[in-house]
């Protein structure tokens, strides 16, 4: 019975030994550059009951799966597509199972602070291949390496907005806003990809948020304006606008929407009279400064051409509803002026014409101007 219990204790210790070289071994096929054999033995060792807690296993392991990783020969390299993973992992567990100042600790802390800009390096590859998913994966790896870093952070960003991953892109920013790392640019991206994800409400907030930082930036101005068209919210449309014509007031397409905002005020029935006409001023001085700024606004041209013919035509309705002695005491001083207004109005159709020619509303507006001013042959040349 004691033979059998000797012998029983020479097999377990037999099998520790047997663990101990496949370390061994492991190192050995590795240093010879067989790293698929390598990694067959270190494999075995991790699982271990005797060689599975040992830092140098670990490390061991983290230097074999780093040649796979790093290797140019296919046969290597595409043995486990988690190599870098792995790899880092394996270092890391080297140094929870020792102490600073052993070996496999701070060796293996050292490789881990190399391995960043490894991860980093790959996802940056994989971004420009296209393949946005895989370089998420390898900029995650960095920033476990290195939390504290922004680096990895911004590119992830920039891989989760190719993606139009909204929920990605509001997560790296709020890091990154957290971190230091803000711009105005950065809430811009991260509202659209919340607009793209059809999540408006949030857009809007992004923008609302980053105005509070950055109140003077025209980008920001502008892309809130545009949230409030896309979102239909008309009374608060027409103060942020007057708001952003203010810090941009070289943006003719500005003026012009502002300039038929109050035209809209203007043609309000429910509104006074005195309101209305207040409203058509400030339409006519908006129209006036986009043209300033861009004479080949095609809409400020063509509003103001039909205020004034819109004068004309109104001015001759009452010349038409008067009685013969009305008209024969103030009906042709009024013919004149409604004739003052359609010349008013018809550079404006002209330079609309030149714009665009093939657009009917424009063309029909400046035949009818044309006739109203006995210009025939010049109305029947329009389209032709």
């Amino acid at each position: 019975m004691r033979k059998f219990v000797v012998a029983g204790l020479l097999l377990i210790s037999g099998l520790a030994f047997a663990q101990n070289d496949a370390v061994t071994s492991a190192f050995l096929y590795n240093k010879d550059g067989e790293y698929d054999k390598a990694k067959e033995e270190i494999d075995r060792a991790i699982l271990h009951e005797k060689t599975k807690d040992k830092a140098k296993t670990w490390y061991f392991r983290g230097l074999i799966y780093e040649n796979l990783m790093n290797s140019p020969n296919p046969k290597f390299k595409n043995l486990d597509p988690e190599a870098a993973k792995k790899t880092y992992e394996s270092f890391n567990t080297a140094v929870s199972l020792s102490k600073k100042g052993d070996e496999y600790h701070d060796n293996s802390q050292a490789k881990i602070s190399l391995l960043w800009g490894t991860f980093l390096n790959d996802g940056i590859a994989k971004y420009q291949q296209k393949k946005y998913p895989e370089s998420l994966v390898s900029y995650g790896m960095a920033q476990v390496i290195n939390p504290n870093d922004t680096t990895a952070y911004v590119y992830a960003l920039y891989s989760a907005e190719a993606l139009s991953d909204y929920e990605n892109c509001r997560i790296f920013t709020n890091k990154l806003v957290s971190m230091g790392r803000k711009s105005p640019e950065m809430y811009i991206s991260l509202s659209r990809q919340a607009k793209n994800a059809g999540k408006k409400d949030s857009a809007l907030s992004h923008i609302v948020a980053a105005r509070v930082q950055y109140p003077q930036n025209k980008s920001l101005a502008l892309e809130e304006l545009q949230l409030y068209f896309d979102m239909g919210k008309g009374k608060e449309i027409k103060s942020k606008l007057e708001e952003t014509v203010k810090m941009d007031s070289s943006n003719a397409s500005l003026f012009a929407i502002l300039g038929n905002m109050y035209d809209q005020e203007a043609a309000d029935v429910k509104s006074p009279a005195k309101d209305r006409e207040i409203s058509k001023q400030k339409a006519l001085n908006a129209y006036k400064k986009a043209l300033k700024l861009d004479p080949n606004n095609l809409e400020s041209n063509f509003n103001l051409g039909v205020y004034y013919y819109n004068r004309g035509a109104e001015v001759l309705k009452k010349v038409n509803d008067m009685d013969i002695p009305t008209y024969q005491k103030k009906g042709k001083a009024m013919e004149n002026e409604a004739q003052n207004e359609f010349k008013s109005a018809l550079p404006y159709f002209e330079a609309c014409y030149q714009i665009n020619k093939t657009d009917e509303g424009v063309k029909k507006s400046l035949k009818n101007t044309y006739e109203r001013l006995g210009r025939t042959a010049d109305s029947e040349k329009i389209g032709k």
